[in-house]
């Protein structure tokens, strides 16, 4: 690519206004450290840092760029990650003919639905909107109908809507019933703000709408969503884990949490998070991120069950979606405090339960409808105004 740019700007702006995908998880405040491109006759830099004062030539890693893909689908399930996307197209007879999981190039503008709320604030959703819709492109360039499973503030852009009042009080979404974008793209309904149209899906693709146990939705993502059913009434709310769990900043957040749970048991880690020495793959950082997120997680399990008057001993099963599919060991999760204890030996890794949920729709769209109903009958448990969820939250940061 030939990209203008004025004596002064920062390389970092000019990449991304050019629609250039790179990693930046704080969008370029210059913390993260993950912006590094190769200046041609200067090596390595942050391009956050960098000031373009002359011609340049810059070598970025093409390990995401995707490849396009001609196909003769003309239906597709979409799962739009505020970290990962995953599609599958199909063909007449409903088999799957392409399938792609790749990075969403929106990181760029940061790694949390607030930070791209932010960025679209700052006039950049038009932007935001054009890179998501060229990255799909590459797939579904000639799919004709696309049933879609994000999260609002995902589906917010994609549809071109401001996402502005998701990110403040009260925090509302614009829109939450299912809408059509560019006469192709059908976004499933959302419950609210912070629990959107994947854990709809997600509910759906895991039966737990048919069941009259008392159960648990746990989708594990960037924004951890989490929704307890107990007789016949769903309570749901969010917690701010971070990309750990879909290895956004590690890995393979699957392997990450087990080598925390072995790290635990061998007295190598202590209950308050500190390593008795770094390991060659693990930083006290990276314990760092995983307490963050694993207590957000296990408050917000043990507040839902509050609210709902129950115990946590009281939940039948346990089905675990989101970024760590099916990789994730249960006792792992509940050696780390991820779960509360005894939920381990009671809970199923479902995988991407959106797509699969997307998936379903896609082939029978009467299930559009008890997607509906699935997200009008959440309610929503608002845990930053109840003071015992940082309570709870804080008690859950120890081992």
């Amino acid at each position: 690519m030939t990209i203008e740019a004025r004596a002064g700007d920062r390389l970092f702006t000019v990449l991304r206004d050019a629609g250039v995908s790179f990693d930046a998880p704080c969008g370029g405040k210059g913390t993260c450290r993950k912006c590094r491109v190769e200046v041609v006759g200067e090596g390595e830099k942050l391009a956050c840092y960098y000031t373009v004062d002359r011609d340049v030539t810059v070598n970025l890693s093409t390990a995401d760029c995707g490849v396009f893909a001609r196909n003769d689908g003309t239906l597709a399930a979409l799962d739009i990650g505020t970290t990962t996307i995953a599609l599958e197209v199909y063909d007449g007879k409903g088999s799957v003919i392409h399938s792609a999981h790749f990075l969403n190039p929106q990181r760029v503008y940061g790694a949390d639905v607030i930070s791209r709320i932010n960025a679209c604030k700052e006039g950049h959703l038009e932007k935001m909107r054009d890179i998501l819709v060229n990255a799909l492109s590459l797939h579904l360039g000639g799919v004709k109908r696309v049933i879609t499973a994000a999260n609002a503030t995902m589906l917010h852009i994609l549809a071109g809507v401001d996402p502005a009042p998701i990110g403040v009080a009260p925090y509302k979404a614009v829109f939450t019933d299912t809408i059509q974008v560019d006469g192709k793209f059908v976004l499933l309904p959302s419950a609210g703000a912070f629990v959107g149209a994947d854990v709809t899906a997600g509910i759906l693709s895991s039966g737990m709408y048919e069941d009259k146990g008392i159960n648990l939705f746990v989708d594990l993502g960037t924004n951890g969503e989490i929704v307890l059913k107990a007789d016949g009434r769903y309570y749901g709310a969010s917690a701010a884990a971070g990309p750990v769990f879909e290895g956004g900043d590690w890995g393979k957040g699957s392997d990450l949490i087990d080598l925390v749970a072995g790290l635990l048991d061998s007295g190598d880690i202590d209950e308050g998070g500190s390593l008795k020495s770094d390991a060659t793959v693990l930083t006290g950082k990276d314990v760092r991120a995983v307490q963050l997120a694993k207590a957000a997680i296990n408050a917000t399990i043990i507040m839902l069950v509050r609210v709902a008057g129950l115990k946590i001993e009281d939940i039948d099963k346990v089905y675990l979606a989101g970024g760590l599919g099916k990789g994730l060991n249960p006792k792992s999760a509940e050696r780390i405090g991820l779960l509360p204890k005894t939920l381990g030996s009671k809970t199923t890794a479902l995988g991407n339960a959106a797509l699969k949920g997307a998936a379903m729709c896609a082939k029978d769209e009467k299930l559009i409808e008890v997607a509906t109903q699935i997200a009008r009958s959440i309610g929503i448990v608002e845990l930053t105004q109840n003071a015992g969820f940082f309570e709870e939250y804080t008690e859950a940061m120890c081992f």
